[in-house]
């Protein structure tokens, strides 16, 4: 079975880069594996994967292949011999996407762990497990809206979850602090001409998302940005891309 390059690369980056944290907050505790907390940072990487797949109730025969090919030599057992069929007709896929609106044990963990110790794990898993969710979005040619916002409020997960502990989302990047650092930050008359560098979409949605009412307008904002991460990830690969509008019409009172 092939798995799709980018999904591959996406989990990878996640077992990298969580498991040695994870393995780091656990070795003061006795008795704790390493190597069992290794495939704990690995099922999580399942559970993003196969809620995103689940997320829109098709689960396409692309998607489930390439969660078989990814994961059966991680994870052995019965994945090493199943089919999509066997997926659709198991709770491995089907039901999952009610996980991505709890935040699990091992991001309560992290987001508990960053506000005794002012570190920035849960952004790390933030932007880790974002990146297996999307990954996992480009599989296929077509992306619903469903899949989309089921990434959206994964998103909101793992930003409350950082909110509940530490008052803030988890390290969600903030526009300046007041005036006077904006006026700090802005270009000089020599410069004027210049545009200036772009800014991280992340930083520009936490601002989209500060402004007072507008939800309707701001949800549709986040579907079209988020689309446009998911075509731009399968143009990376050469994959064939869906062509869509993407027009914006706003409507409203005068002074909208």
């Amino acid at each position: 079975m092939i798995a799709d390059a980018g999904f591959e690369l996406a989990v990878a980056d996640f077992e990298r880069t969580l498991t040695p944290i994870v393995v780091g907050l656990a070795a003061s505790v006795d008795g704790i594996d390493a190597d069992a907390l290794a495939g704990d940072v690995t099922r999580e990487a399942f559970s993003i994967a196969a809620a995103v797949i689940d997320s829109d109730g098709i689960r396409t025969d692309s998607e489930l292949w390439s969660l078989l090919g990814v994961f059966g030599a991680r994870l052995g057992g019965d994945l090493l011999r199943a089919t999509p069929d066997d997926l659709r007709a198991s709770d491995l896929v089907v039901g999952r996407v009610a996980w991505l609106d709890t935040p699990s044990s091992m991001l309560d963990l992290l987001v508990r762990y960053d506000a005794r110790h002012a570190t920035a794990h849960a952004r790390t898993y933030h932007d880790k497990a974002t990146a297996i969710a999307f990954a996992t979005a480009a599989v296929d040619p077509y992306t619903t809206e469903e899949e989309l916002k089921a990434i959206d409020r994964f998103r909101r997960t793992m930003a409350g979850a950082g909110a509940a502990a530490t008052g803030d989302g988890p390290g969600v990047p903030s526009g300046p602090a007041s005036a006077a650092d904006a006026s700090a930050t802005a270009p000089d008359a020599a410069a004027a001409d210049e545009l200036p560098p772009a800014r991280p979409l992340e930083e520009l949605m936490a601002e989209l998302d500060d402004l007072i009412g507008l939800d309707a307008v701001k949800a549709e904002i986040r579907l079209v940005a988020d689309l446009i991460r998911v075509q731009n990830l399968r143009a990376e690969r050469n994959l064939p891309v869906v062509e869509q509008s993407r027009h914006l019409v706003f409507a409203g009172n005068p002074g909208t």
